[in-house]
């Protein structure tokens, strides 16, 4: 896949020790901001996947739980739309959490093609720890940046965001916020 060439290809070689950072980045220009991106998005999903191993969870499956806890029973379709993911993707991550007696499917009243996901009991204690060990990896992964700084951060990506919605043909689309 080519985003993994570039990012591959692209990782830079030294760190700075006063400011932890690339030593490129530190001094000039360093990676260009979209492999950046890319770049730390694998970082933060490694960061969240390794943290939440404790729980037994990945980053995805500790964010449909969160999901369902904080807004109750959901469907497949509002999963996918808060996870980012497909209908597909979502069914997979729910057959995984359900398997594990997380979560359980109950039938629409309303439409027989649709199943709510709903939090079992070992499911609700779950996401409750959840919270706790998200808010952890959180602070963690904002260590030295002022309010300000992500501020500014959540603004320069929302950008980002909506160029490349415009260059993808998405000009309609909404900014996405993440789910964790």
């Amino acid at each position: 896949m080519v985003v993994d060439v570039l990012i591959r290809t692209a990782r830079p070689e030294k760190i700075d020790p006063e400011t932890s950072l690339p030593a490129s980045s530190a001094a000039g220009p360093g990676l260009p901001i979209e492999t950046l991106i890319l770049v730390t998005g694998r970082a933060l999903r490694r960061a969240y996947d390794a943290r939440l191993s404790v729980l037994g969870l990945n980053m995805s499956e500790g964010a449909l739980l969160r999901a369902v806890y904080e807004e109750g029973v959901l469907t497949q379709r509002e999963l996918a739309d808060r996870l980012f993911i497909g209908r597909a993707g979502a069914g997979q991550v729910i057959d995984r959490v359900q398997a594990r007696g997380f979560v359980r499917r109950e039938a629409d009243p309303v439409d027989r093609r649709v199943w709510r996901i709903a939090l079992t009991d070992a499911g609700l204690a779950l996401a409750a720890r959840f919270g706790q060990v998200y808010g952890d990896i959180r602070g963690e992964l904002r260590a030295g940046l002022s309010r300000a700084d992500r501020d500014r951060l959540a603004e320069a990506l929302y950008m980002v965001q909506a160029n490349a919605e415009r260059l993808a043909g998405d000009e309609g689309a909404e900014p996405e916020s993440s789910v964790a």
